[in-house]
């Protein structure tokens, strides 16, 4: 199957199965919450508030389902770590989530390439080096 990457933003239903597997995972899911689904549930607050703002993450669709996202939004308070100066236009792409099933098929290689076109290469990635499957 075909895998179509755009800049969207999903509703936090479309979102739950995702959310579900990503809570567990050891680089973007629950780290101060005290509950899997307190994390959950702050996270679909936090999409509907992005849906609200309109702004777009980078999602990964195999036909109708999503298979990856990447919580967009622009660089802002993290320019500093980026050594770039405040009131800028470049973006952070976020942590790129790829359910576990769709994994090593190179849906973040072309998540990341779609988003670094989408905004003029204007675009920031913070990874975990120790994360393998980033890598």
């Amino acid at each position: 199957m075909s895998v179509k990457i755009i800049l969207d933003t999903p509703t936090s239903e479309s979102l739950q199965f995702l959310l579900e597997e990503m809570v567990d995972d050891p680089y973007v899911g629950r780290l101060n919450a005290p509950t899997r689904e307190v994390w959950i549930d702050f996270w679909k607050n936090k999409i509907e508030e992005r849906r609200e703002a309109d702004i777009q993450s980078t999602v990964a669709y195999i036909g109708s389902g999503i298979v990856g996202i990447a919580f967009s939004r622009p660089l802002g308070d993290q320019s500093v770590y980026a050594n770039v100066i405040p009131k800028n236009d470049y973006w952070k792409m976020g942590n790129f989530y790829v359910l576990k099933a769709f994994r090593g098929q190179g849906i973040g290689k072309k998540a990341l390439a779609y988003f670094l076109e989408a905004k003029n290469r204007k675009v920031f990635y913070f990874a975990d080096r120790t994360n393998v499957a980033s890598n």
